[in-house]
């Protein structure tokens, strides 16, 4: 999921350039959003944390609800803790815990998953008319392993 919402990440800075992005990653993914966003690692040596801890890290004024893992309890933790813009699809059990409701239905697969997690900017009043994009950087080191991994 990490890496389909990368262009949301581009997307607000563009928008919102003094906004600072956090973004709840695990540690495999990371690496993809570290020199993009602000990172919260929801696991640390294997183990998930628990999520109140983590929102008691940083101040969080906008939260958006890309996936439906472990939803209602880290939406219910959002409400508890006041933040008081929370995004998310209107069609789910749980969506009265959102203030902003974006109604798609992504089952109904119209779009690419980038282009529905882009929608949900329209929570904010902004609506993006680029194309979801994903820039990955490799490092050096990362080039090299990689070079030596497809040459065997």
């Amino acid at each position: 999921m990490c890496i389909l919402t990368l262009p949301t990440i581009e997307a607000l800075k563009l928008k919102f350039p003094n906004a600072r992005v956090t973004m709840l990653v695990s540690s495999y993914t990371s690496t993809l959003v570290e020199d993009r966003a602000d990172i919260l690692l929801y696991s640390r040596d294997g183990k998930p944390r628990p999520f109140i801890e983590m929102l008691k890290e940083i101040k969080i004024r906008i939260s958006m609800q890309y996936d439906s893992v472990s939803a209602f309890t880290h939406i219910f933790a959002r409400v508890a803790f006041g933040i008081p813009v929370r995004i998310g699809t209107g069609y789910r059990w749980y969506s009265f815990l959102f203030n902003k409701k974006i109604y798609e239905h992504r089952k109904t697969a119209e779009k690419h998953e980038a282009e529905y997690n882009l929608s949900l900017l329209k929570g904010l009043g902004h609506t993006v008319s680029l194309k979801p994009e994903a820039k990955i950087s490799i490092s050096q080191q990362e080039k090299k392993q990689l070079l030596m991994f497809v040459s065997r």
